[in-house]
């Protein structure tokens, strides 16, 4: 929440950590509504995925459990991947914001491929191909970068 420096905005976020944080810079917010899932202390139902079908998103920040260089970006699981496809459709740049520890690794369900949406990362690792991701920030010398 640090790097939001806007003041003027909307923010739509199912996590109840962002909305506490968010709250407290003053930051307009909104959620729809849904089942707490207590071990995401994430608001997520069906009826989350239809709200968010009729919205449109300038830009979306999505977590990701696993970045895989064939299977793509994956969720914990279903209900969350149908709700992060769904972000993903309805925005104009959208990006999985997801620490080093989860590339290569592999979960199940998938709910992006690894050219749909850029990547912000803490580190890149060796090993993975990151020439099939549009874009990637990753932290050098303590400042986040594109990698060209």
């Amino acid at each position: 929440m640090n790097f939001i420096r806007a003041k003027n905005i909307l923010v739509v976020t199912q996590a109840i950590n962002v909305l506490e944080n968010l709250m407290e810079k003053n930051i307009r917010c909104f959620t729809a509504s849904g089942f707490l899932k207590k071990n995401t202390s994430m608001i997520i139902s069906a009826e989350t995925t239809e709200v968010i079908r009729n919205m449109k998103f300038s830009i979306s920040f999505l977590g990701g459990n696993s970045v895989h260089p064939i299977y793509g970006h994956s969720a914990s699981e279903d209900m969350e991947a149908t709700l992060k496809r769904a972000v993903i459709h309805q925005s104009i740049e959208a990006y999985v914001v997801v620490d080093s520890s989860k590339f290569n690794t592999l979960t199940v369900p998938k709910f992006a491929e690894l050219d749909e949406v850029s990547v912000i990362t803490d580190q890149k690792i060796k090993g993975f191909d990151y020439s099939l991701i549009p874009r990637l920030y990753y932290k050098k010398n303590g400042i986040f970068v594109l990698d060209a």
